[in-house]
């Protein structure tokens, strides 16, 4: 887990909430840094890798004296765990990526009807409809890219990406 970005969502009184954490091992002991519903935190003195490398345990310090505990467990690309802080708990699931998500304001033209936002994820919520996510910004020179990263595929679901003018139509596979 360490070396990696992880971006998800965790749960706060029955809402889910975006999280982000970038962990790393520094003389055996996990370091790193994140945020989440409770704002910016700190990962250290205490974060540790137990004998069983897919498990692990740490504290998160946000400013003030608050501190959360992450337990989880990482399987392939997925942390699926529990957390605990300030007499809350919920549970929490995080993917390893890349680079954390961009927010919602990014993308001027979505199909509502099919695609709500979690955070900075993007969810479809149809079940034989098309739901189209279209940015703001054009490809340039400047920005000559961009990057989806699929996190869950669905059942008996069909997943297009592509680019498209403008005014193309929200209801329609790229």
């Amino acid at each position: 887990p360490a070396g990696n970005i992880w971006y998800g969502l965790h749960e706060v009184e029955g809402k889910q909430r975006e999280m982000a954490v970038r962990l790393s091992l520094e003389d055996d002991k996990l370091q790193g840094s994140g945020y989440n519903a409770h704002g910016a935190f700190t990962v250290g003195q205490g974060g540790t890798l137990p004998a069983e490398p897919r498990k692990l345990e740490f504290e998160a310090h946000h400013s003030g004296a608050l501190r959360t505990t992450f337990k989880a467990e990482v399987s392939g690309r997925t942390m699926k765990g529990k957390w605990s802080g300030g007499g809350k708990s919920g549970a929490m699931v995080l993917y390893r990526t890349h680079r954390v998500p961009v927010p919602r304001t990014w993308f001027g033209r979505v199909n509502t009807a099919f695609i709500r936002f979690d955070g900075r994820a993007v969810a479809f919520t149809g079940t034989n409809q098309i739901g189209v996510v279209q940015a703001d910004q054009p490809l340039t020179r400047e920005n000559p890219y961009f990057e989806v990263q699929v996190l869950d595929k669905g059942h008996d679901c069909a997943i297009a990406v592509g680019v498209a003018h403008r005014d193309y139509p929200l209801d329609q596979m790229p």
